[in-house]
Order: structure tokens, then C-alpha cells, then sequence
């Protein structure tokens, strides 16, 4: 009768560490996709403002271009 409580117990321990192993394991899991998830948003952000960054200075490129070609137009006149 005693080692069949021991076995019992035995038993319930081993049952309450799995589920204490799976629920951090679950957790854990649900940390990484968070931080994926973040890590995701974070390189869409940065894409765009590289992509408006590009387009500022194209802007800026334009801006130079006509105005050097400017004074020439003006010596025509």
C-alpha cells in the first residue's frame, strides 16, 4: 500500500513539473513570436523612411538641376 502511494505521488509530481515545463515552454514560445513580430513592424519602419529618405534627396536633385539649368534659360531670354 505504500509504494503504491509513493508511485502515486511519484507520479502526480512528475505530472505538475510538465506542466509547469510546458507552460513556460508555451510562454516562452509566445515571447519569440511577439519579438518576431516586432522585429517585422520595426524593418517596415526603417523601410519606409529609407524610401522617404530617397525621395527627399531626389527631390533636392530635381531642385539642383533646375536651378543650375536655370541661369541658362535666363541667359536666352
Amino acid at each position: 500500500m505504500l509504494d503504491d502511494d509513493h508511485n502515486d505521488l511519484k507520479c502526480m509530481y512528475q505530472m505538475i513539473l510538465y506542466s509547469k515545463v510546458y507552460t513556460i515552454r508555451d510562454k516562452q514560445l509566445d515571447e519569440a513570436k511577439q519579438a518576431q513580430q516586432e522585429w517585422v513592424e520595426e524593418q517596415k519602419r526603417i523601410d519606409l523612411m529609407v524610401k522617404r529618405e530617397q525621395l527627399y534627396s531626389l527631390k533636392i536633385q530635381k531642385m539642383f538641376e533646375i536651378e543650375r539649368k536655370f541661369p541658362r534659360i535666363k541667359a536666352f531670354l
